[in-house]
């Protein structure tokens, strides 16, 4: 009777252990996020929010140059940010 128990406890054990192992797979493929090359545009995304939010057309329109203004601030941080993390690195292969 031990024997059968042990012999069920570790069947038990490794069916665990595929199971889990295919849902860390799963787990990779189905992000909620989109593809990085997906990003909306500033008006895209200003159109969007309109119908959301139903603005009217001036309303869509100063959204929109705040979006723009926004992503050329972005864009100049991640510019910076680029820069210095390559700064960084060749400093350190430099020690």
């Amino acid at each position: 009777m031990k024997k059968y128990g042990i012999l069920a406890l570790v069947a038990f054990f490794m069916m665990s252990l595929s199971i889990s192992a295919q849902n860390a797979t799963r787990r990779r493929d189905d992000g909620n996020q989109p593809p990085r090359a997906m990003r909306m545009t500033a008006k895209e995304r200003a159109e969007h929010m309109a119908k959301v939010l139903d603005l009217t057309s001036e309303q869509k329109e100063q959204v929109e140059e705040l979006l723009k203004k926004h992503d050329e601030k972005r864009a100049e941080q991640m510019a910076k940010f680029r820069e210095d993390r390559q700064q960084a690195q060749q400093q350190d292969r430099e020690k």
